[in-house]
């Protein structure tokens, strides 16, 4: 009988709060629905699926034709008053304290020295809030 394979991490209780702590998978989802539903942001927005866990043949055939580690998830297409886009990456609400890897801080580095935003949102909540502000102006 096969596994069926689970694709990211399940939610958490937060035993302090007694809060569920979705999934960063779950917020990815959430904030993708939003983005096209309310937002209706279409082609505009994408995702860049850089993560995963691959055949070691088949992560070595992506990385010759560009695959690039610290990528970050979300490209917005939308320049505002100071940057070209706007770059996303998506954490669990509950990981503002935990390290980040060092290619996504030199990604982050890299895009805002070439004129784009790029940050990282925890969770839903504040992925929403940084969209809002960079299209307000106020980032």
């Amino acid at each position: 009988m096969m596994r069926k394979r689970r694709i990211g991490r399940r939610p958490i209780l937060n035993l302090k709060t007694q809060e569920i702590i979705p999934s960063e998978r779950q917020e990815c989802l959430l904030f993708w629905e939003y983005c096209q539903t309310k937002l209706k942001l279409g082609l505009s927005v994408f995702h860049v699926p850089n993560e995963g866990k691959r055949d070691e043949w088949y992560a070595k055939a992506l990385k010759a034709i560009g695959l690039t580690p610290g990528v970050l998830d979300y490209i917005f297409l939308k320049p505002n008053h100071k940057w070209h886009a706007l770059i996303i990456d998506m954490k669990r609400r509950d990981e503002r304290s935990k390290p980040k890897k060092a290619t996504q801080e030199a990604f982050i580095e890299n895009a805002m020295k070439e004129g784009y935003y790029a940050t990282y949102a925890y969770g839903f909540d504040d992925a929403l809030k940084i969209y809002t502000d960079y299209v307000n102006n106020r980032i």
